[in-house]
């Protein structure tokens, strides 16, 4: 299986990169878009609202271009702490977790198919449902294939990964968390 999650281990410091998948949807339509938008935009604005609204709608689509291309989540799993981190060029935002509370590590979710499964009638009605939706980032990354619990919340990680991804991923990440638990003395 030709997996695009990539381990690499430092000590006691798990690093797991996960590329952003690339959507044919989105190499075509927002780039195409993005050109109209920006050509209907330059020839004027019939007002300073929608102006505001011109900027914003043109930094949405050029984000959303840019992490369909270069967007890669970073999972770092040690010392005491599970962050994640969604990045373009190396810079994003950062969550981090104390890896001692974080409990029930599973692969659950909406997982990617594999390429030669079919695709099931539901699956079909489930994008074409969410078409809109699947061209925006954040609601990519909130539809992650790893759950785990943390306090009273739900998280999820690793977007749009195949179940087999999915399950491998939380079978490396275990072993940091026990040890996160057993240096601090919490947890089970």
């Amino acid at each position: 299986m030709n997996s695009r999650v990539v381990y690499r281990e430092h000590e006691d410091v798990l690093e797991i990169s996960i590329p952003e998948k690339k959507n044919l949807w989105g190499r075509l339509i927002v780039p195409l878009w993005l050109g109209f938008w920006t050509v209907y935009g330059l020839q004027g604005f019939p007002g300073a609202s929608w102006a505001v609204l011109w900027v914003f709608a043109e930094l949405l689509g050029l984000y959303t271009w840019l992490w369909n291309e270069l967007g890669e989540e970073v999972i770092r799993v040690g010392g005491g702490t599970l962050s994640v981190k969604h990045a373009i060029f190396g810079r994003g935002f950062t969550r981090r977790f104390s890896a001692s509370m974080v409990r029930d590590l599973r692969a659950a979710g909406f997982f990617e198919p594999d390429a030669a499964a079919p695709v099931s009638a539901s699956r079909m009605i489930l994008n074409l449902m969410s078409f809109g939706f699947i061209l925006l980032p954040d609601w990519s990354l909130k539809q992650g294939t790893v759950t785990f619990n943390y306090g009273k919340k739900v998280f999820r990680i690793g977007a749009r990964l195949t179940k087999e991804e999915a399950q491998n991923m939380v079978e490396k990440i275990r072993p940091y968390l026990r040890e996160s638990r057993r240096k601090t003395g919490k947890g089970r």
